[in-house]
Protein backbone atom coordinates (compact mmCIF):
# COMPACT_ATOMS: atom_id res chain seq x y z
CA UNK A 1 0.00 0.00 0.00
CA UNK A 2 1.22 3.33 -0.71
CA UNK A 3 2.75 5.69 2.28
CA UNK A 4 0.75 8.48 3.33
CA UNK A 5 2.21 11.41 1.94
CA UNK A 6 1.85 9.15 -1.73
CA UNK A 7 -2.22 8.60 -1.04
CA UNK A 8 -2.40 12.37 -0.68
CA UNK A 9 -0.47 13.10 -3.41
CA UNK A 10 -2.83 11.57 -5.58
CA UNK A 11 -5.94 12.67 -4.21
CA UNK A 12 -4.15 16.00 -4.35
CA UNK A 13 -5.15 16.43 -8.41
CA UNK A 14 -9.22 16.23 -7.20
CA UNK A 15 -8.20 19.45 -5.86
CA UNK A 16 -6.60 21.06 -9.40
CA UNK A 17 -2.99 21.48 -7.56
CA UNK A 18 -4.03 23.18 -4.46
CA UNK A 19 -1.52 22.18 -1.15
CA UNK A 20 -3.33 20.19 1.27
CA UNK A 21 -1.95 21.23 4.66
CA UNK A 22 0.17 18.76 7.17
CA UNK A 23 2.23 16.91 4.99
CA UNK A 24 0.66 16.46 1.66
CA UNK A 25 2.86 17.70 -1.31
CA UNK A 26 1.37 18.43 -4.81
CA UNK A 27 1.78 16.29 -7.41
CA UNK A 28 0.95 15.58 -11.25
CA UNK A 29 -0.53 11.66 -10.88
CA UNK A 30 -3.67 11.30 -12.30
CA UNK A 31 -6.82 10.11 -9.84
CA UNK A 32 -8.16 6.81 -10.66
CA UNK A 33 -11.18 7.80 -8.62
CA UNK A 34 -11.79 10.81 -9.20
CA UNK A 35 -14.91 9.79 -11.53
CA UNK A 36 -16.32 8.58 -8.55
CA UNK A 37 -17.30 11.72 -7.16
CA UNK A 38 -20.07 13.98 -8.80
CA UNK A 39 -18.19 16.63 -11.20
CA UNK A 40 -20.46 19.34 -10.09
CA UNK A 41 -20.14 19.14 -6.26
CA UNK A 42 -16.50 17.55 -6.96
CA UNK A 43 -15.60 21.49 -8.17
CA UNK A 44 -18.14 23.21 -5.61
CA UNK A 45 -15.90 21.32 -2.76
CA UNK A 46 -12.57 21.98 -4.69
CA UNK A 47 -13.30 25.59 -4.53
CA UNK A 48 -14.11 25.59 -0.59
CA UNK A 49 -10.63 23.23 0.43
CA UNK A 50 -9.20 25.99 -1.50
CA UNK A 51 -10.60 28.88 0.60
CA UNK A 52 -10.79 27.10 3.83
CA UNK A 53 -7.20 25.91 3.67
CA UNK A 54 -5.66 29.67 3.00
CA UNK A 55 -6.88 30.03 6.54
CA UNK A 56 -5.78 27.08 8.23
CA UNK A 57 -2.32 27.48 10.18
CA UNK A 58 -1.84 23.83 10.60
CA UNK A 59 -1.07 22.03 14.03
CA UNK A 60 -0.88 22.58 16.53
CA UNK A 61 -3.74 24.40 16.63
CA UNK A 62 -4.20 27.45 18.78
CA UNK A 63 -7.69 27.01 21.00
CA UNK A 64 -8.86 26.95 24.16
CA UNK A 65 -11.53 24.06 23.23
CA UNK A 66 -11.86 20.89 25.00
CA UNK A 67 -13.19 18.18 22.78
CA UNK A 68 -15.02 15.15 24.42
CA UNK A 69 -14.46 11.79 22.64
CA UNK A 70 -16.69 8.68 23.82
CA UNK A 71 -14.73 5.74 22.83
CA UNK A 72 -14.84 1.75 23.46
CA UNK A 73 -11.90 0.40 21.56
CA UNK A 74 -7.88 0.28 22.01
CA UNK A 75 -7.84 4.24 21.89
CA UNK A 76 -9.12 4.62 25.21
CA UNK A 77 -7.54 1.34 27.51
CA UNK A 78 -4.67 2.85 29.20
CA UNK A 79 -1.83 0.92 30.27
CA UNK A 80 -2.13 -0.64 33.78
CA UNK A 81 0.61 2.23 35.21
CA UNK A 82 -1.72 4.89 34.27
CA UNK A 83 -4.53 6.15 36.32
CA UNK A 84 -5.79 8.80 34.04
CA UNK A 85 -4.87 10.14 30.23
CA UNK A 86 -3.26 13.11 31.79
CA UNK A 87 -0.53 10.50 32.74
CA UNK A 88 -0.63 8.21 29.06
CA UNK A 89 2.47 9.48 26.94
CA UNK A 90 0.58 8.75 24.06
CA UNK A 91 -2.28 10.95 25.16
CA UNK A 92 -0.46 13.52 26.19
CA UNK A 93 1.57 13.78 23.21
CA UNK A 94 -1.43 13.56 21.07
CA UNK A 95 -2.33 16.95 22.47
CA UNK A 96 0.90 18.37 21.96
CA UNK A 97 0.69 17.37 18.37
CA UNK A 98 -2.89 18.51 17.59
CA UNK A 99 -2.97 21.44 19.64
CA UNK A 100 -6.27 20.25 21.11
CA UNK A 101 -7.23 18.66 24.73
CA UNK A 102 -9.28 16.27 24.45
CA UNK A 103 -11.65 14.66 27.56
CA UNK A 104 -11.48 11.28 26.82
CA UNK A 105 -14.57 8.76 27.88
CA UNK A 106 -15.08 5.39 28.08
CA UNK A 107 -16.93 2.25 29.33
CA UNK A 108 -16.17 1.76 33.31
CA UNK A 109 -13.66 -1.49 33.02
CA UNK A 110 -15.59 -5.01 33.30
CA UNK A 111 -18.83 -3.18 31.58
CA UNK A 112 -20.65 -4.83 28.81
CA UNK A 113 -19.82 -2.14 25.74
CA UNK A 114 -22.78 -2.76 23.93
CA UNK A 115 -25.09 -1.41 27.38
CA UNK A 116 -22.65 1.41 28.17
CA UNK A 117 -22.59 2.24 24.08
CA UNK A 118 -26.84 2.60 24.64
CA UNK A 119 -26.73 4.14 27.79
CA UNK A 120 -24.65 7.21 26.51
CA UNK A 121 -26.96 7.44 23.22
CA UNK A 122 -29.93 7.74 25.94
CA UNK A 123 -28.28 10.51 28.01
CA UNK A 124 -28.89 14.02 27.69
CA UNK A 125 -26.13 15.06 26.13
CA UNK A 126 -23.97 13.32 23.56
CA UNK A 127 -20.21 14.02 23.61
CA UNK A 128 -18.62 15.64 20.48
CA UNK A 129 -17.52 12.44 18.95
CA UNK A 130 -18.46 8.71 19.50
CA UNK A 131 -16.16 5.83 18.26
CA UNK A 132 -17.85 2.06 18.29
CA UNK A 133 -19.16 -0.57 15.88
CA UNK A 134 -21.23 2.50 13.87
CA UNK A 135 -21.81 0.72 10.43
CA UNK A 136 -24.74 -1.58 10.81
CA UNK A 137 -26.91 0.94 12.20
CA UNK A 138 -25.28 4.32 10.68
CA UNK A 139 -28.48 5.17 8.36
CA UNK A 140 -30.51 4.68 11.74
CA UNK A 141 -28.37 7.03 13.35
CA UNK A 142 -27.97 9.81 11.22
CA UNK A 143 -32.02 9.42 10.71
CA UNK A 144 -32.55 9.43 14.58
CA UNK A 145 -30.19 12.96 14.31
CA UNK A 146 -27.51 11.66 16.67
CA UNK A 147 -24.41 11.76 14.30
CA UNK A 148 -23.81 14.19 12.04
CA UNK A 149 -24.12 13.61 7.94
CA UNK A 150 -20.30 15.26 6.98
CA UNK A 151 -20.59 15.44 3.64
CA UNK A 152 -20.27 18.84 3.09
CA UNK A 153 -18.06 19.83 5.87
CA UNK A 154 -15.46 16.59 5.16
CA UNK A 155 -13.70 17.74 2.28
CA UNK A 156 -13.46 21.11 3.83
CA UNK A 157 -11.70 20.24 7.40
CA UNK A 158 -10.51 16.89 6.71
CA UNK A 159 -8.41 17.54 3.62
CA UNK A 160 -6.20 14.62 4.43
CA UNK A 161 -8.40 12.07 5.45
CA UNK A 162 -10.51 13.03 2.09
CA UNK A 163 -7.80 12.35 -0.15
CA UNK A 164 -7.29 9.02 1.14
CA UNK A 165 -11.09 7.88 0.72
CA UNK A 166 -10.74 9.35 -2.78
CA UNK A 167 -7.61 6.47 -3.59
CA UNK A 168 -9.33 3.97 -1.55
CA UNK A 169 -12.59 2.76 -3.18
CA UNK A 170 -13.06 -0.15 -0.43
CA UNK A 171 -12.32 2.83 2.33
CA UNK A 172 -14.35 4.99 0.54
CA UNK A 173 -17.52 2.75 0.61
CA UNK A 174 -16.83 2.18 4.15
CA UNK A 175 -17.64 5.44 5.70
CA UNK A 176 -20.52 6.68 4.05
CA UNK A 177 -24.00 5.17 3.47
CA UNK A 178 -25.63 3.73 0.87
CA UNK A 179 -27.33 7.13 -0.11
CA UNK A 180 -23.72 8.48 -0.69
CA UNK A 181 -23.66 10.52 2.87
CA UNK A 182 -20.01 10.62 4.38
CA UNK A 183 -20.28 10.32 8.45
CA UNK A 184 -17.27 8.00 9.77
CA UNK A 185 -13.48 8.28 10.58
CA UNK A 186 -12.27 5.07 10.08
CA UNK A 187 -9.56 2.68 11.60
CA UNK A 188 -8.05 1.30 8.86
CA UNK A 189 -4.91 -1.35 8.41
CA UNK A 190 -2.52 -0.71 5.56
CA UNK A 191 -2.15 -4.37 4.42
CA UNK A 192 -4.21 -7.60 4.65
CA UNK A 193 -1.06 -8.96 6.12
CA UNK A 194 -1.78 -6.98 9.27
CA UNK A 195 -5.82 -8.11 9.63
CA UNK A 196 -4.59 -11.35 9.56
CA UNK A 197 -3.05 -13.45 13.17
CA UNK A 198 -4.93 -16.77 13.13
CA UNK A 199 -3.89 -19.46 11.03
CA UNK A 200 -2.71 -23.62 11.39
CA UNK A 201 0.42 -24.36 13.40
CA UNK A 202 2.51 -27.46 13.36
CA UNK A 203 5.52 -28.53 14.93
CA UNK A 204 8.52 -28.64 12.68
CA UNK A 205 11.00 -30.57 14.22
CA UNK A 206 8.39 -33.40 14.61
CA UNK A 207 7.74 -33.28 11.11
CA UNK A 208 11.54 -33.30 9.77
CA UNK A 209 12.00 -36.20 12.50
CA UNK A 210 9.12 -38.23 10.80
CA UNK A 211 10.59 -37.17 7.22
CA UNK A 212 7.54 -35.13 6.38
CA UNK A 213 6.79 -32.36 4.36
CA UNK A 214 5.24 -29.38 5.08
CA UNK A 215 1.12 -30.27 4.89
CA UNK A 216 -0.67 -29.19 1.61
CA UNK A 217 -3.28 -30.65 1.18
CA UNK A 218 -6.05 -32.77 3.55
CA UNK A 219 -4.59 -35.94 2.59
CA UNK A 220 -1.26 -34.48 3.84
CA UNK A 221 -2.60 -33.00 6.99
CA UNK A 222 -4.23 -36.59 7.45
CA UNK A 223 -0.72 -38.41 7.18
CA UNK A 224 0.71 -35.50 9.58
CA UNK A 225 -2.20 -35.90 12.08
CA UNK A 226 -2.25 -39.89 12.25
CA UNK A 227 1.61 -40.11 12.15
CA UNK A 228 2.32 -37.74 15.55
CA UNK A 229 -0.54 -39.47 16.80
CA UNK A 230 1.26 -42.89 16.55
CA UNK A 231 4.82 -41.24 17.11
CA UNK A 232 4.59 -38.75 20.33
CA UNK A 233 0.60 -39.36 21.28
CA UNK A 234 -0.16 -35.74 20.55
CA UNK A 235 -3.35 -34.90 19.45
CA UNK A 236 -4.90 -31.89 16.79
CA UNK A 237 -5.92 -29.57 19.40
CA UNK A 238 -7.50 -26.14 19.70
CA UNK A 239 -9.49 -23.57 21.33
CA UNK A 240 -12.78 -23.60 19.25
CA UNK A 241 -12.87 -20.41 18.92
CA UNK A 242 -9.35 -20.12 16.92
CA UNK A 243 -10.75 -23.06 14.45
CA UNK A 244 -12.22 -20.29 12.46
CA UNK A 245 -11.98 -21.53 9.12
CA UNK A 246 -9.34 -23.91 10.65
CA UNK A 247 -8.93 -26.43 8.03
CA UNK A 248 -12.36 -24.97 6.35
CA UNK A 249 -9.95 -24.37 2.96
CA UNK A 250 -9.26 -28.11 2.60
CA UNK A 251 -13.04 -28.65 1.56
CA UNK A 252 -14.24 -25.31 -0.22
CA UNK A 253 -15.77 -24.94 2.76
CA UNK A 254 -15.83 -21.27 4.91
CA UNK A 255 -16.52 -22.23 8.17
CA UNK A 256 -15.35 -24.68 11.25
CA UNK A 257 -17.50 -24.49 14.32
CA UNK A 258 -18.21 -20.64 14.71
CA UNK A 259 -21.50 -19.09 12.36
CA UNK A 260 -20.21 -17.72 9.27
CA UNK A 261 -21.56 -15.84 6.49
CA UNK A 262 -19.40 -15.39 2.87
CA UNK A 263 -20.11 -14.43 -0.51
CA UNK A 264 -19.24 -17.17 -3.32
CA UNK A 265 -17.46 -16.83 -6.53
CA UNK A 266 -21.05 -15.83 -7.88
CA UNK A 267 -21.67 -12.54 -5.63
CA UNK A 268 -24.27 -14.10 -3.13
CA UNK A 269 -23.70 -14.41 0.14
CA UNK A 270 -24.07 -17.62 1.61
CA UNK A 271 -24.17 -19.14 5.16
CA UNK A 272 -21.26 -21.37 5.35
CA UNK A 273 -22.98 -24.30 7.81
CA UNK A 274 -25.42 -24.83 5.17
CA UNK A 275 -22.99 -25.61 2.38
CA UNK A 276 -22.29 -29.76 1.19
CA UNK A 277 -18.70 -28.79 1.55
CA UNK A 278 -19.19 -28.15 4.83
CA UNK A 279 -21.36 -31.29 5.57
CA UNK A 280 -18.13 -33.16 4.29
CA UNK A 281 -15.75 -30.93 6.50
CA UNK A 282 -17.45 -32.05 9.86
CA UNK A 283 -17.31 -35.52 8.42
CA UNK A 284 -13.59 -35.36 7.93
CA UNK A 285 -13.27 -33.79 11.56
CA UNK A 286 -15.68 -36.10 13.28
CA UNK A 287 -13.94 -39.34 11.82
CA UNK A 288 -10.69 -37.24 13.18
CA UNK A 289 -12.11 -37.10 16.51
CA UNK A 290 -13.91 -40.74 16.86
CA UNK A 291 -10.22 -42.21 16.27
CA UNK A 292 -8.78 -39.95 18.91
CA UNK A 293 -6.89 -37.53 16.47
CA UNK A 294 -8.58 -34.51 17.72
CA UNK A 295 -8.38 -33.84 21.67
CA UNK A 296 -11.40 -33.80 23.20
CA UNK A 297 -10.82 -31.04 25.33
CA UNK A 298 -11.12 -29.00 22.36
CA UNK A 299 -14.66 -28.55 22.88
CA UNK A 300 -13.99 -26.24 26.18
CA UNK A 301 -10.51 -25.54 25.95
CA UNK A 302 -9.07 -22.22 26.00
CA UNK A 303 -6.21 -20.37 25.31
CA UNK A 304 -3.97 -21.02 28.65
CA UNK A 305 -5.55 -24.37 28.13
CA UNK A 306 -3.70 -24.60 25.11
CA UNK A 307 -0.49 -23.33 26.12
CA UNK A 308 -0.38 -26.16 28.83
CA UNK A 309 -1.50 -29.02 26.36
CA UNK A 310 1.86 -27.19 23.71
CA UNK A 311 4.24 -26.83 26.95
CA UNK A 312 3.56 -30.52 27.67
CA UNK A 313 3.68 -31.90 23.88
CA UNK A 314 0.03 -32.90 23.74
CA UNK A 315 -0.36 -31.65 20.73
CA UNK A 316 1.25 -31.40 17.25
CA UNK A 317 -0.75 -29.26 15.00
CA UNK A 318 -3.51 -26.56 16.10
CA UNK A 319 -4.92 -23.46 14.50
CA UNK A 320 -3.69 -20.45 16.91
CA UNK A 321 -2.96 -16.85 17.36
CA UNK A 322 0.14 -15.11 16.85
CA UNK A 323 0.21 -14.46 20.03
CA UNK A 324 -0.04 -17.91 21.27
CA UNK A 325 2.15 -19.30 18.98
CA UNK A 326 4.83 -16.24 20.52
CA UNK A 327 3.82 -17.76 24.16
CA UNK A 328 4.65 -21.44 22.93
CA UNK A 329 7.83 -20.46 21.36
CA UNK A 330 8.84 -18.73 24.26
CA UNK A 331 7.43 -21.29 26.74
CA UNK A 332 10.07 -24.25 24.75
CA UNK A 333 12.83 -22.40 25.06
CA UNK A 334 12.65 -21.36 28.36
CA UNK A 335 11.91 -25.13 29.69
CA UNK A 336 15.05 -26.49 27.17
CA UNK A 337 12.29 -28.13 24.97
CA UNK A 338 13.28 -29.11 21.19
CA UNK A 339 10.05 -27.74 20.32
CA UNK A 340 10.31 -25.58 16.81
CA UNK A 341 6.06 -24.49 16.43
CA UNK A 342 5.66 -22.71 12.52
CA UNK A 343 2.77 -21.24 10.55
CA UNK A 344 1.47 -23.94 8.05
CA UNK A 345 0.09 -23.33 5.23
CA UNK A 346 -4.14 -23.33 5.21
CA UNK A 347 -5.06 -26.99 3.67
CA UNK A 348 -6.83 -27.23 -0.14
CA UNK A 349 -8.35 -29.88 -1.45
CA UNK A 350 -5.63 -30.51 -4.57
CA UNK A 351 -2.18 -29.91 -4.98
CA UNK A 352 -1.60 -26.43 -6.45
CA UNK A 353 -5.30 -24.82 -5.70
CA UNK A 354 -5.56 -21.63 -3.53
CA UNK A 355 -6.80 -21.47 -0.39
CA UNK A 356 -10.60 -20.11 -0.51
CA UNK A 357 -10.43 -18.51 2.75
CA UNK A 358 -7.89 -17.86 5.73
CA UNK A 359 -8.66 -16.07 9.09
CA UNK A 360 -8.72 -12.46 8.31
CA UNK A 361 -10.38 -9.32 8.69
CA UNK A 362 -11.63 -6.59 6.28
CA UNK A 363 -8.52 -3.42 6.14
CA UNK A 364 -11.37 -1.42 7.70
CA UNK A 365 -12.01 -2.13 11.43
CA UNK A 366 -15.95 -2.50 12.89
CA UNK A 367 -14.82 0.46 15.30
CA UNK A 368 -15.28 4.31 13.41
CA UNK A 369 -15.47 7.67 15.08
CA UNK A 370 -19.30 9.79 14.03
CA UNK A 371 -19.46 13.53 14.78
CA UNK A 372 -22.71 13.83 16.82
CA UNK A 373 -25.20 16.31 16.93
CA UNK A 374 -24.54 17.81 20.48
CA UNK A 375 -21.37 18.98 18.72
CA UNK A 376 -22.46 22.44 18.12
CA UNK A 377 -21.77 24.19 14.76
CA UNK A 378 -19.11 26.56 15.79
CA UNK A 379 -17.41 24.06 16.91
CA UNK A 380 -17.29 21.07 14.27
CA UNK A 381 -14.55 22.55 12.48
CA UNK A 382 -12.11 21.99 15.52
CA UNK A 383 -13.31 18.23 15.34
CA UNK A 384 -13.02 17.51 12.03
CA UNK A 385 -9.41 19.29 12.38
CA UNK A 386 -8.42 17.19 15.30
CA UNK A 387 -9.76 13.76 13.42
CA UNK A 388 -7.97 14.88 10.14
CA UNK A 389 -4.78 14.59 11.96
CA UNK A 390 -4.46 10.95 12.09
CA UNK A 391 -4.12 10.63 8.40
CA UNK A 392 -1.90 13.61 7.75
CA UNK A 393 1.57 12.21 6.73
CA UNK A 394 2.82 13.32 10.23
CA UNK A 395 -0.49 11.78 12.30
CA UNK A 396 0.02 8.70 10.25
CA UNK A 397 3.72 8.70 12.08
CA UNK A 398 2.60 9.46 15.85
CA UNK A 399 -0.39 7.50 16.01
CA UNK A 400 2.19 4.45 14.45
CA UNK A 401 5.25 4.97 16.38
CA UNK A 402 4.50 7.92 19.12
CA UNK A 403 7.69 10.92 19.05
CA UNK A 404 10.35 10.91 16.78
CA UNK A 405 13.95 10.37 19.23
CA UNK A 406 12.23 8.81 22.23
CA UNK A 407 10.11 5.69 21.25
CA UNK A 408 11.21 5.62 17.52
CA UNK A 409 13.90 6.57 15.21
CA UNK A 410 14.59 6.64 11.65
CA UNK A 411 17.37 3.91 10.54
CA UNK A 412 17.93 3.33 6.38
CA UNK A 413 14.58 5.64 5.87
CA UNK A 414 12.40 3.10 8.01
CA UNK A 415 10.90 4.27 11.49
CA UNK A 416 12.44 1.58 14.01
CA UNK A 417 11.00 1.22 17.87
CA UNK A 418 13.63 2.61 20.16
CA UNK A 419 15.36 0.39 23.33
CA UNK A 420 12.28 2.39 25.32
CA UNK A 421 10.12 0.26 23.72
CA UNK A 422 11.70 -3.36 22.53
CA UNK A 423 13.18 -3.36 25.96
CA UNK A 424 10.59 -2.73 28.59
CA UNK A 425 10.52 -5.63 30.91
CA UNK A 426 6.81 -6.37 29.79
CA UNK A 427 6.83 -6.61 26.31
CA UNK A 428 6.78 -4.85 23.19
CA UNK A 429 3.00 -5.11 22.78
CA UNK A 430 2.69 -3.96 26.42
CA UNK A 431 5.14 -1.08 26.33
CA UNK A 432 3.27 0.19 22.47
CA UNK A 433 0.06 0.69 24.32
CA UNK A 434 2.12 3.64 26.15
CA UNK A 435 3.46 5.49 23.49
CA UNK A 436 1.28 4.72 20.28
CA UNK A 437 -2.59 4.62 19.29
CA UNK A 438 -2.54 2.06 16.49
CA UNK A 439 -1.88 -1.16 18.96
CA UNK A 440 -5.77 -2.13 18.27
CA UNK A 441 -8.35 0.18 16.70
CA UNK A 442 -7.44 3.84 16.14
CA UNK A 443 -8.36 6.55 14.46
CA UNK A 444 -5.72 6.81 11.49
CA UNK A 445 -4.07 4.10 8.92
CA UNK A 446 -1.92 1.44 10.90
CA UNK A 447 1.24 0.55 9.45
CA UNK A 448 2.12 -3.33 8.26
CA UNK A 449 5.75 -1.84 9.67
CA UNK A 450 4.54 -1.19 12.78
CA UNK A 451 2.61 -4.92 13.46
CA UNK A 452 5.85 -6.11 11.96
CA UNK A 453 7.88 -4.86 14.32
CA UNK A 454 5.80 -5.70 17.37
CA UNK A 455 6.30 -9.33 16.64
CA UNK A 456 9.09 -12.03 17.02
CA UNK A 457 9.99 -13.36 13.57
CA UNK A 458 8.39 -17.26 13.67
CA UNK A 459 4.90 -15.08 14.13
CA UNK A 460 5.99 -12.81 11.06
CA UNK A 461 7.02 -15.80 8.90
CA UNK A 462 3.32 -17.66 9.90
CA UNK A 463 1.78 -14.47 8.98
CA UNK A 464 3.50 -14.49 5.91
CA UNK A 465 2.81 -17.88 5.17
CA UNK A 466 -1.50 -18.11 6.02
CA UNK A 467 -1.12 -14.76 3.68
CA UNK A 468 1.33 -15.74 0.10
CA UNK A 469 -1.27 -17.21 -1.77
CA UNK A 470 -5.41 -16.71 -0.60
CA UNK A 471 -8.85 -15.56 -1.92
CA UNK A 472 -10.03 -13.92 1.18
CA UNK A 473 -11.01 -10.76 -0.29
CA UNK A 474 -13.36 -12.26 -2.85
CA UNK A 475 -15.08 -13.88 -0.13
CA UNK A 476 -15.30 -11.64 3.01
CA UNK A 477 -18.49 -9.80 3.51
CA UNK A 478 -17.36 -6.18 4.33
CA UNK A 479 -17.78 -5.15 7.98
CA UNK A 480 -18.79 -1.82 7.01
CA UNK A 481 -22.87 -3.07 5.01
CA UNK A 482 -25.30 -1.23 6.81
CA UNK A 483 -29.23 -2.25 7.49
CA UNK A 484 -32.15 0.34 7.88
CA UNK A 485 -34.17 0.65 10.74
CA UNK A 486 -36.63 -2.06 9.96
CA UNK A 487 -33.77 -4.57 8.43
CA UNK A 488 -31.87 -4.41 11.24
CA UNK A 489 -34.68 -5.10 13.78
CA UNK A 490 -35.70 -7.76 12.06
CA UNK A 491 -32.07 -9.36 11.48
CA UNK A 492 -31.17 -8.80 15.44
CA UNK A 493 -34.48 -11.00 15.97
CA UNK A 494 -33.46 -13.78 12.98
CA UNK A 495 -29.54 -14.47 13.68
CA UNK A 496 -29.63 -14.97 17.34
CA UNK A 497 -31.50 -18.14 17.31
CA UNK A 498 -29.45 -19.24 14.05
CA UNK A 499 -26.16 -19.10 15.36
CA UNK A 500 -26.72 -20.15 18.42
CA UNK A 501 -27.97 -23.52 16.63
CA UNK A 502 -26.08 -23.71 14.21
CA UNK A 503 -22.87 -23.76 16.92
CA UNK A 504 -24.44 -26.19 19.02
CA UNK A 505 -24.97 -28.58 16.23
CA UNK A 506 -22.08 -28.29 14.99
CA UNK A 507 -20.47 -29.73 17.72
CA UNK A 508 -22.76 -32.09 18.22
CA UNK A 509 -21.59 -32.86 14.73
CA UNK A 510 -17.85 -33.14 15.98
CA UNK A 511 -18.53 -35.41 18.37
CA UNK A 512 -20.93 -37.31 17.43
CA UNK A 513 -23.85 -36.57 19.62
CA UNK A 514 -25.50 -35.84 16.34
CA UNK A 515 -25.38 -37.83 13.29
CA UNK A 516 -24.29 -36.35 10.38
CA UNK A 517 -26.77 -38.36 8.60
CA UNK A 518 -29.48 -36.15 10.26
CA UNK A 519 -27.72 -33.04 7.60
CA UNK A 520 -30.98 -32.58 6.23
CA UNK A 521 -32.98 -32.27 9.06
CA UNK A 522 -30.97 -29.32 10.46
CA UNK A 523 -30.95 -27.70 7.22
CA UNK A 524 -34.94 -27.78 7.27
CA UNK A 525 -34.48 -26.45 11.11
CA UNK A 526 -32.28 -23.39 9.99
CA UNK A 527 -34.98 -22.94 6.89
CA UNK A 528 -37.66 -23.14 9.40
CA UNK A 529 -35.90 -20.11 10.92
CA UNK A 530 -35.96 -17.68 8.39
CA UNK A 531 -32.63 -18.39 7.18
CA UNK A 532 -33.30 -17.30 3.86
CA UNK A 533 -35.18 -13.89 4.80
CA UNK A 534 -31.56 -12.98 6.90
CA UNK A 535 -29.27 -14.09 3.55
CA UNK A 536 -32.08 -11.98 1.54
CA UNK A 537 -31.54 -9.18 3.90
CA UNK A 538 -27.87 -9.46 4.03
CA UNK A 539 -27.63 -9.93 0.27
CA UNK A 540 -29.54 -6.57 -0.37
CA UNK A 541 -27.20 -5.09 1.98
CA UNK A 542 -24.28 -6.01 0.20
CA UNK A 543 -25.37 -4.97 -3.19
CA UNK A 544 -26.37 -1.77 -2.23
CA UNK A 545 -22.31 -1.24 -0.41
CA UNK A 546 -20.60 -2.61 -3.81
CA UNK A 547 -22.45 0.26 -6.08
CA UNK A 548 -22.05 3.39 -3.22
Amino acid sequence: MKNLAQRCAIALTLSIGITLLSGCSQSGEDSASSSKVDSGSQSSAVNSVATEEETFAGYPIETDETISVWCAGQVTTLHSSYTSYEESPFHIGLEEMTGVKVDWQAPTAGTDRSQAFNLMLNSDTLPDVICFTLFEKAPQYIEEKIIRDLTEEMPLYAPNYWALLQENEHFDRSVKTDDGQYYAFGSFRESEWAATYVGPVVRKDWLEEQNLSMPETMDDWDEVLRTFKDAYNAQLSFHKGRLSPGFASGYNAYASLLATIYVDDNQKVQFAMAQPEWKEYMTQLHQWYDEGIIDPDSVTLDDAGMRTKALNEKVGVSCTAISQLSNWVNDAKSSGLDADWVGAPYPVKNEGDIPCIIQGEDTISTYAAAVTTSCPDEKLELVLRWLDYGYTEEGYMYWNYGKEGESYTMVDGVPTYTELVTEDPEGINMALTKYVGTTGTGLAVQAENMVRQKNVPVCIEAVDTWTSKNQLSDHMYPSACSLSTEESTEVSTIYAPISTYAEEMALKFLTGEESLDNFDAFLAKLNSMDLDRYLEIKQESYKRFMVR
